[in-house]
Protein backbone atom coordinates (compact mmCIF):
# COMPACT_ATOMS: atom_id res chain seq x y z
CA UNK A 1 0.00 0.00 0.00
CA UNK A 2 2.81 2.29 0.80
CA UNK A 3 4.74 1.36 -2.79
CA UNK A 4 1.27 2.20 -4.53
CA UNK A 5 1.12 5.41 -3.16
CA UNK A 6 4.51 6.49 -3.77
CA UNK A 7 6.27 5.78 -0.38
CA UNK A 8 10.02 4.36 -0.13
CA UNK A 9 9.45 1.62 1.79
CA UNK A 10 11.63 -1.01 3.46
CA UNK A 11 10.40 -4.27 4.74
CA UNK A 12 11.66 -6.00 8.30
CA UNK A 13 11.40 -9.63 7.91
CA UNK A 14 10.74 -12.43 9.68
CA UNK A 15 10.21 -15.73 9.40
CA UNK A 16 6.07 -16.81 9.26
CA UNK A 17 5.06 -16.41 13.32
CA UNK A 18 8.47 -15.02 14.35
CA UNK A 19 7.81 -12.07 16.71
CA UNK A 20 10.19 -8.46 16.52
CA UNK A 21 12.01 -7.66 19.27
CA UNK A 22 11.94 -4.22 20.70
CA UNK A 23 15.29 -4.44 20.61
CA UNK A 24 15.40 -5.35 16.68
CA UNK A 25 13.11 -2.23 15.67
CA UNK A 26 14.83 -0.11 16.98
CA UNK A 27 18.31 -0.80 15.55
CA UNK A 28 16.19 -1.08 12.22
CA UNK A 29 15.01 2.71 12.98
CA UNK A 30 18.82 3.71 13.82
CA UNK A 31 19.43 2.25 10.60
CA UNK A 32 16.84 2.98 7.74
CA UNK A 33 15.26 6.66 9.62
CA UNK A 34 12.06 6.25 8.62
CA UNK A 35 9.41 8.70 8.70
CA UNK A 36 6.58 5.89 9.64
CA UNK A 37 6.59 2.34 11.25
CA UNK A 38 3.47 0.24 10.32
CA UNK A 39 3.26 -2.49 12.49
CA UNK A 40 0.52 -5.15 12.71
CA UNK A 41 -0.20 -6.28 16.42
CA UNK A 42 -2.30 -9.09 15.41
CA UNK A 43 -0.77 -11.00 12.50
CA UNK A 44 -3.78 -13.44 12.03
CA UNK A 45 -2.17 -15.65 9.10
CA UNK A 46 -0.04 -16.84 11.62
CA UNK A 47 -2.04 -16.48 14.51
CA UNK A 48 0.86 -13.85 16.01
CA UNK A 49 0.39 -11.33 18.61
CA UNK A 50 3.05 -8.76 18.04
CA UNK A 51 3.97 -6.82 21.47
CA UNK A 52 4.34 -3.57 20.47
CA UNK A 53 4.07 -1.38 24.10
CA UNK A 54 7.68 0.05 24.10
CA UNK A 55 7.72 0.51 20.27
CA UNK A 56 5.91 4.00 20.45
CA UNK A 57 8.72 5.80 22.98
CA UNK A 58 11.67 3.68 20.39
CA UNK A 59 9.80 6.05 17.48
CA UNK A 60 9.61 8.79 19.15
CA UNK A 61 13.18 8.93 19.66
CA UNK A 62 13.74 8.31 16.65
CA UNK A 63 11.94 11.02 14.89
CA UNK A 64 9.43 8.30 13.69
CA UNK A 65 5.28 8.15 13.83
CA UNK A 66 4.15 4.34 14.76
CA UNK A 67 1.06 3.27 13.28
CA UNK A 68 -0.62 -0.12 14.54
CA UNK A 69 -2.86 -2.32 13.13
CA UNK A 70 -5.42 -3.47 15.54
CA UNK A 71 -7.63 -5.62 13.25
CA UNK A 72 -7.92 -9.06 14.43
CA UNK A 73 -6.79 -7.93 18.20
CA UNK A 74 -9.03 -4.91 19.29
CA UNK A 75 -11.40 -5.82 21.73
CA UNK A 76 -9.56 -8.81 22.68
CA UNK A 77 -5.86 -8.30 23.55
CA UNK A 78 -4.69 -5.22 26.03
CA UNK A 79 -4.29 -2.09 23.38
CA UNK A 80 -3.41 1.61 25.42
CA UNK A 81 -3.17 3.98 22.38
CA UNK A 82 -1.92 6.80 25.34
CA UNK A 83 0.08 4.90 27.47
CA UNK A 84 1.81 3.31 24.45
CA UNK A 85 2.23 6.36 22.83
CA UNK A 86 0.89 5.27 19.38
CA UNK A 87 0.09 7.49 16.94
CA UNK A 88 -2.04 6.40 14.67
CA UNK A 89 -4.45 3.34 14.85
CA UNK A 90 -6.82 1.59 13.06
CA UNK A 91 -8.87 -1.59 13.29
CA UNK A 92 -12.11 -3.69 12.09
CA UNK A 93 -15.58 -4.04 13.28
CA UNK A 94 -16.61 -7.33 12.14
CA UNK A 95 -14.16 -9.26 14.24
CA UNK A 96 -13.52 -8.70 17.89
CA UNK A 97 -15.96 -6.07 18.20
CA UNK A 98 -18.94 -8.30 16.95
CA UNK A 99 -20.34 -5.78 14.25
CA UNK A 100 -20.74 -5.93 10.25
CA UNK A 101 -18.19 -5.37 8.29
CA UNK A 102 -17.34 -1.88 6.44
CA UNK A 103 -15.97 0.42 9.53
CA UNK A 104 -12.94 1.30 10.03
CA UNK A 105 -11.82 2.59 13.57
CA UNK A 106 -9.52 5.15 13.11
CA UNK A 107 -7.77 7.34 15.72
CA UNK A 108 -4.57 10.11 15.60
CA UNK A 109 -2.71 11.23 18.49
CA UNK A 110 -1.91 15.27 18.22
CA UNK A 111 1.77 14.28 16.83
CA UNK A 112 -0.09 12.63 13.91
CA UNK A 113 -2.08 15.18 13.14
CA UNK A 114 0.38 17.56 13.35
CA UNK A 115 2.27 15.64 10.76
CA UNK A 116 -1.06 15.30 8.49
CA UNK A 117 -2.16 19.27 8.69
CA UNK A 118 1.83 20.01 7.72
CA UNK A 119 2.06 17.79 4.49
CA UNK A 120 3.23 19.40 1.24
CA UNK A 121 1.81 16.96 -0.75
CA UNK A 122 -2.55 16.67 -1.54
CA UNK A 123 -4.50 13.68 -0.41
CA UNK A 124 -5.06 11.77 -3.43
CA UNK A 125 -8.28 10.24 -2.06
CA UNK A 126 -11.30 12.58 -1.62
CA UNK A 127 -13.10 10.10 0.84
CA UNK A 128 -9.89 8.85 2.86
CA UNK A 129 -8.70 12.91 3.28
CA UNK A 130 -8.15 12.96 7.12
CA UNK A 131 -8.10 16.74 7.10
CA UNK A 132 -11.71 16.80 5.91
CA UNK A 133 -12.82 13.90 7.46
CA UNK A 134 -12.12 15.63 10.97
CA UNK A 135 -14.30 18.56 9.77
CA UNK A 136 -17.36 16.20 9.22
CA UNK A 137 -16.49 14.41 12.86
CA UNK A 138 -16.58 17.68 14.74
CA UNK A 139 -12.82 17.73 15.83
CA UNK A 140 -11.96 19.95 18.89
CA UNK A 141 -15.29 21.75 18.39
CA UNK A 142 -15.23 22.88 14.92
CA UNK A 143 -18.29 23.32 13.30
CA UNK A 144 -19.26 19.61 11.64
CA UNK A 145 -19.11 20.08 7.49
CA UNK A 146 -20.55 17.28 5.35
CA UNK A 147 -17.99 15.26 3.38
CA UNK A 148 -19.58 11.92 2.25
CA UNK A 149 -22.51 9.98 3.20
CA UNK A 150 -21.62 7.24 6.08
CA UNK A 151 -23.34 3.96 6.33
CA UNK A 152 -26.35 4.63 8.97
CA UNK A 153 -26.73 0.77 9.35
CA UNK A 154 -23.28 0.19 9.66
CA UNK A 155 -23.26 2.96 12.19
CA UNK A 156 -26.09 2.15 14.73
CA UNK A 157 -25.08 -1.45 14.43
CA UNK A 158 -21.83 -0.51 15.56
CA UNK A 159 -22.83 1.42 18.36
CA UNK A 160 -25.22 -1.68 19.81
CA UNK A 161 -22.00 -3.61 19.45
CA UNK A 162 -20.01 -0.91 21.45
CA UNK A 163 -22.88 -0.57 24.28
CA UNK A 164 -22.43 -4.80 24.42
CA UNK A 165 -18.56 -4.57 25.27
CA UNK A 166 -19.73 -1.54 27.61
CA UNK A 167 -22.05 -3.74 29.44
CA UNK A 168 -19.48 -7.07 29.68
CA UNK A 169 -16.40 -4.54 30.95
CA UNK A 170 -12.83 -4.53 27.93
CA UNK A 171 -11.28 -6.32 30.79
CA UNK A 172 -13.73 -8.72 31.23
CA UNK A 173 -13.62 -8.88 27.36
CA UNK A 174 -9.74 -9.47 27.32
CA UNK A 175 -9.89 -12.03 29.75
CA UNK A 176 -12.94 -14.26 27.85
CA UNK A 177 -11.16 -14.27 24.90
CA UNK A 178 -7.51 -15.23 26.84
CA UNK A 179 -9.66 -18.07 28.06
CA UNK A 180 -11.15 -19.24 25.16
CA UNK A 181 -8.00 -19.36 23.21
CA UNK A 182 -6.40 -21.10 26.06
CA UNK A 183 -9.26 -23.87 25.78
CA UNK A 184 -8.65 -24.27 22.26
CA UNK A 185 -5.10 -24.29 22.25
CA UNK A 186 -4.89 -26.71 24.85
CA UNK A 187 -7.40 -29.17 23.41
CA UNK A 188 -5.53 -28.89 19.79
CA UNK A 189 -2.57 -30.21 21.88
CA UNK A 190 -4.57 -33.56 22.91
CA UNK A 191 -5.56 -34.12 19.96
CA UNK A 192 -2.05 -34.33 19.44
CA UNK A 193 -1.48 -31.47 17.18
CA UNK A 194 1.11 -29.01 16.87
CA UNK A 195 0.44 -25.29 17.42
CA UNK A 196 2.60 -22.91 15.18
CA UNK A 197 3.08 -20.54 17.70
CA UNK A 198 5.37 -21.89 19.78
CA UNK A 199 4.92 -19.28 23.42
CA UNK A 200 1.78 -19.12 24.54
CA UNK A 201 2.85 -15.14 25.20
CA UNK A 202 2.65 -14.57 21.45
CA UNK A 203 -0.75 -16.48 20.61
CA UNK A 204 -3.52 -13.93 19.19
CA UNK A 205 -6.27 -14.83 21.36
CA UNK A 206 -8.66 -14.58 18.41
CA UNK A 207 -6.75 -16.45 15.65
CA UNK A 208 -5.17 -19.67 16.28
CA UNK A 209 -3.01 -21.54 13.58
CA UNK A 210 -2.33 -25.53 13.11
CA UNK A 211 0.62 -27.25 12.19
CA UNK A 212 -0.47 -29.43 9.06
CA UNK A 213 0.75 -33.15 10.25
CA UNK A 214 2.87 -34.65 7.68
CA UNK A 215 0.80 -37.09 5.12
CA UNK A 216 -2.07 -35.08 5.21
CA UNK A 217 -2.17 -35.12 1.79
CA UNK A 218 -5.38 -33.06 1.23
CA UNK A 219 -5.87 -30.53 4.27
CA UNK A 220 -8.32 -28.31 2.50
CA UNK A 221 -10.65 -31.37 2.76
CA UNK A 222 -11.03 -30.60 6.24
CA UNK A 223 -12.69 -27.33 6.05
CA UNK A 224 -14.79 -28.37 3.01
CA UNK A 225 -16.37 -31.22 5.02
CA UNK A 226 -16.75 -29.16 7.97
CA UNK A 227 -18.45 -26.86 6.78
CA UNK A 228 -20.46 -28.95 4.62
CA UNK A 229 -21.74 -31.59 7.04
CA UNK A 230 -21.34 -29.53 10.38
CA UNK A 231 -21.85 -25.92 8.94
CA UNK A 232 -18.69 -25.05 10.74
CA UNK A 233 -16.35 -22.67 8.80
CA UNK A 234 -12.63 -23.27 9.59
CA UNK A 235 -10.10 -20.39 8.14
CA UNK A 236 -7.90 -21.39 4.82
CA UNK A 237 -4.27 -20.82 5.12
CA UNK A 238 -3.14 -17.65 3.63
CA UNK A 239 0.42 -17.30 1.40
CA UNK A 240 3.13 -18.27 2.23
CA UNK A 241 1.59 -20.60 4.66
CA UNK A 242 -1.09 -22.19 2.46
CA UNK A 243 -0.87 -26.43 2.99
CA UNK A 244 1.02 -25.79 6.44
CA UNK A 245 -1.78 -24.71 8.53
CA UNK A 246 -5.13 -24.46 9.35
CA UNK A 247 -6.54 -21.50 11.26
CA UNK A 248 -9.33 -21.26 13.60
CA UNK A 249 -11.22 -18.26 14.55
CA UNK A 250 -12.79 -17.47 18.21
CA UNK A 251 -13.50 -13.93 18.14
CA UNK A 252 -16.42 -11.65 19.61
CA UNK A 253 -19.52 -13.03 20.42
CA UNK A 254 -18.25 -16.62 19.08
CA UNK A 255 -15.33 -16.72 21.74
CA UNK A 256 -17.66 -18.78 24.65
CA UNK A 257 -16.67 -22.34 26.39
CA UNK A 258 -19.40 -23.77 24.18
CA UNK A 259 -18.24 -22.72 20.58
CA UNK A 260 -14.60 -23.31 21.35
CA UNK A 261 -15.53 -27.24 22.44
CA UNK A 262 -18.14 -27.12 19.62
CA UNK A 263 -15.23 -26.13 17.61
CA UNK A 264 -12.74 -28.54 18.71
CA UNK A 265 -15.31 -31.70 18.22
CA UNK A 266 -16.07 -30.54 14.82
CA UNK A 267 -12.34 -30.28 14.20
CA UNK A 268 -11.62 -33.47 15.56
CA UNK A 269 -14.01 -35.36 12.97
CA UNK A 270 -13.01 -33.29 10.38
CA UNK A 271 -9.40 -34.84 10.94
CA UNK A 272 -11.35 -38.01 11.16
CA UNK A 273 -12.93 -37.66 7.83
CA UNK A 274 -9.68 -37.15 6.20
CA UNK A 275 -7.89 -40.41 7.08
CA UNK A 276 -6.00 -38.43 10.22
CA UNK A 277 -6.22 -39.76 13.98
CA UNK A 278 -6.13 -37.76 16.49
CA UNK A 279 -5.63 -38.61 20.29
CA UNK A 280 -8.02 -39.02 22.29
CA UNK A 281 -9.40 -35.33 23.54
CA UNK A 282 -11.84 -34.49 25.92
CA UNK A 283 -14.06 -32.38 23.99
CA UNK A 284 -17.59 -31.42 25.60
CA UNK A 285 -20.14 -30.42 22.25
CA UNK A 286 -21.68 -32.63 20.68
CA UNK A 287 -21.45 -33.14 16.93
Amino acid sequence: MGTKNGAIVTKLEHPPGVPFSSDEVEKALKEHKPHVLYVAQSESSTGLLQPVEKLGSICHQNNCLLVVDTVASLGAAPFFMDRWEVDVVYSATQKAISCQTGLAPISFSSRAREKIASRKTKVQSYVFDVNKNMVQWGVDGVAKKYHHTYSSTLLLSLREALSMIAAEGLEQMWKRHSENTKRLCNGIEELGLELFIKDPAYRLPTVTAICIPEGVESPGSLNAYCMEKHKVEFGAALPPLVGKVWRIGIMGYNSTEWHTNKALSVFKDGLLHIGYTPKAAKVKAEL
